[in-house]
């Protein structure tokens, strides 16, 4: 990279030792299947299984910053809080119609394998999933980020909604709702976008990666209250505003254009914010705008 974005990167990088990771419980990549035409069906089908066997999941490209756009995906999610697969009597005598759908499966069930093992090696069983991950993490407020992006697009999901691979999620230690919120319009910022930006390797496309190792390394600063305070309320705007955009569906009105023009306005007020939080200059302000402004362009 240029010498000035080189700079202003490492001085990103040192304005604190703490990194995300010492904030997160969990950092993680969502729940594999090993087969998603048998596990994940549109909500049409859902009716042909028992309720509680099936996890409402959005796809990574429903993930948008402040937003989650579309629930009309659903998952058969065969295991206990802890992770570990139901047995065959309990899946069996408790979802009787999700069993016989899994067994009518079955040869194709067995054909899946993660890191080079089958199914069977892994589990000793044929109705797991590939790579599980345990619900107590789904059944929680958490952040969710789609694991290949262009820019950032962290949203915040308090619906206990079960993430697939292509997303991942972060779990903060200090549960705190207004703490979520601070942390989620510090990842949304024009800061953050740009020293993940820099750390990942762009793809075809222009897509960037937003997994753990990269998203663990973003140096996180404790501002004033006074400023965290503030960006708290900016940031339950923006979910406000999101949230009343999405009613709106797709179709362009002057009522969505409007709300489009809020969002601009408060999400440029954060990235004030932030650049404050970060002590940045006029001059790496400059700097930041100029790259995040192509890169989303």
């Amino acid at each position: 990279m240029p010498e000035s974005a080189q700079s202003l990167f490492d001085k990103i990088g040192e304005s604190s030792s703490t990194r995300l990771k010492d904030l997160t419980e969990k950092c993680v990549q969502g729940f594999i299947t090993g087969n998603n035409k048998i596990y994940i069906m549109r909500k049409q089908g859902i009716s042909d299984f028992e309720g509680n066997i099936l996890k409402r999941m959005p796809k990574g490209k429903n993930v948008r910053r402040y937003s989650i756009s579309d629930d009309d995906y659903y998952t058969i999610y065969p295991h206990e809080e802890d992770g570990a697969a139901f047995s065959e009597d309990k899946l069996s005598v408790e979802f009787p119609k999700t069993y016989a759908y899994l067994k009518s499966n079955e040869t194709e069930l067995r054909k899946r394998r993660y890191y080079n093992k089958s199914i069977m090696e892994l589990y000793g069983n044929w109705w797991s999933l590939v790579h599980p991950i345990a619900s107590k993490y789904f059944e929680q407020t958490k952040i969710v980020t789609p694991n290949l992006s262009p820019h950032s697009n962290f949203a915040l999901d308090m619906q206990n909604r079960y993430i697939e691979h292509d997303c991942y999620i972060i779990i903060l230690n200090n549960k705190d709702i207004d703490h979520y919120k601070y942390i989620l319009g510090i990842l949304n910022s024009k800061v953050v976008d740009f020293f993940i930006q820099q750390k990942s390797p762009m793809f075809s496309g222009g897509y960037y990666k937003y997994h753990t190792q990269y998203l663990e390394q973003i140096p996180m600063v404790e501002p004033k209250p006074v400023v965290k305070s503030e960006l708290v309320k900016l940031v339950q705007r923006m979910l406000d505003l999101n949230l009343r955009l999405n009613s709106l569906g797709d179709k362009k009105t002057s009522e969505s254009a409007k709300i489009e023009a809020e969002i601009n306005k408060a999400d440029a007020e954060i990235d004030k914010l932030v650049y404050e939080v970060y002590s940045l200059t006029e001059e790496e302000i400059g700097i930041v705008e100029e790259f995040i402004d192509h890169s989303r362009s």
